[in-house]
């Protein structure tokens, strides 16, 4: 059994470059795919109301459903050392545990949404998931944020510090 590292010995929570752009690049393919299927279905098609969704183009849900299933993967890379790291560090807890919950939601309506045949459950479910979709952006922009922000406040100064003067010295 390997033995754990000392608190003040773990490794930052911060992503390597690979993975932070792979995160980046497949969730803005999932979300561009995700809100052009919405705006086609229900903004676009000539007299669709909301409750009812039009005709989007047809290679947008396989374009969102092959962007999910990267996203799970790249997601998956999280798991390992950035969730545990992060949630060591106790500083990002609120805005990443909102995160991995929104994510689950989304993973288990975009489910439903493929498998659920009841339609009032599947309006539900699809309200749900489109709602939190859209919204996914900012709370990952807000945690990204509010990481950099903290690290910045965090980091030691690099100005050299000179002890004040007093008035006998002067």
């Amino acid at each position: 059994m390997r033995p754990r590292k000392p608190p003040e010995i773990i490794d930052s929570a911060g992503l390597p470059p690979l993975q932070k752009l792979a995160l980046y690049v497949v969730s803005a393919l999932l979300w561009i795919s995700g809100a052009a299927w919405l705006y086609f279905s229900y903004f676009a098609s000539d007299g669709a109301s909301l409750g009812t969704p039009g005709r989007a183009p047809a290679l947008l849900p396989e374009l969102h459903g092959a962007a999910a299933m990267a996203f799970l993967l790249v997601f998956g890379t999280l798991l390992p050392q950035h969730l545990p790291n992060g949630w060591h560090h106790k500083r990002q807890r609120p805005s990443g545990l909102s995160l991995v919950v929104t994510c689950a939601i989304l993973v288990l309506t975009g489910w439903g949404l493929y498998y659920l045949s009841d339609e009032s459950l599947r309006t539900a479910t699809r309200v749900t998931h489109s709602i939190l979709g859209i919204l996914l952006p900012l709370a990952m922009a807000a945690h990204v944020w509010r990481a950099r922000r903290r690290s910045r406040l965090e980091a030691p100064q690099s100005r050299p510090s000179y002890p004040a003067l007093s008035s006998a010295g002067r």
